[in-house]
């Protein structure tokens, strides 16, 4: 059985620890988690040229002020944004992954904006490399076959909202 005792541990930042001077999911919030020892949970996006940012919305408005999808985007043309109204920019996955190096647990949401398979390989590129801990975590039933299929040995979990809650309790009613 896997070891998901780290996942227990300790908070978990969700997006990082940010406020309103530092962003979600920005290079600062997670240098803040680390500081204070938490567990980061950032979400990932696969963008136009592949390169895997780490972004909550699909839509880059609430947190960019440009209504625009992030999967449109290559790197180069996201960096021309600023997080709020910071300098602070949206991060690469291996730039986070980087800046934490193992000192803390990380979750990996994965966010979707195209097929089943097509993040999943690319992330696998470099969470393969990665030497700290962590699982990765999708609303997505088929992305966690994916992984059980491909990567038995990354801890996995399955997220569900209230959608699921309900069909549950009507089911349970009958």
């Amino acid at each position: 059985m896997k070891d998901i005792s780290f996942l227990k541990d300790n908070i978990i930042a969700h997006r990082g620890l940010h406020n309103n001077l530092i962003p979600e999911n920005s290079i600062e919030s997670f240098k803040n988690a680390i500081k204070n020892n938490y567990i980061i949970e950032l979400d990932v996006h696969l963008i136009k040229d592949n390169t895997i940012v780490v972004f909550h919305d699909d839509n880059l408005r609430r947190m960019t002020g440009i209504d625009g999808f992030i999967k449109d985007y290559t790197y180069e043309e996201l960096l021309k944004l600023n997080l709020l109204n910071t300098s602070y920019k949206i991060p690469k996955l291996i730039d986070v992954l980087n800046l934490v190096d193992g000192k803390v647990p990380i979750i990996v949401e994965l966010k979707y904006d195209q097929k089943v398979g097509k993040l999943e390989k690319e992330l696998v590129k470099i969470l393969d490399k990665y030497k700290g801990r962590f699982c990765v975590k999708n609303f997505n039933p088929f992305s966690i076959i994916w992984f059980r299929i491909h990567r038995k040995n990354y801890i996995r979990g399955l997220l569900l909202n209230n959608r699921y809650d309900t069909l549950k309790q009507k089911n349970d009613e009958e």
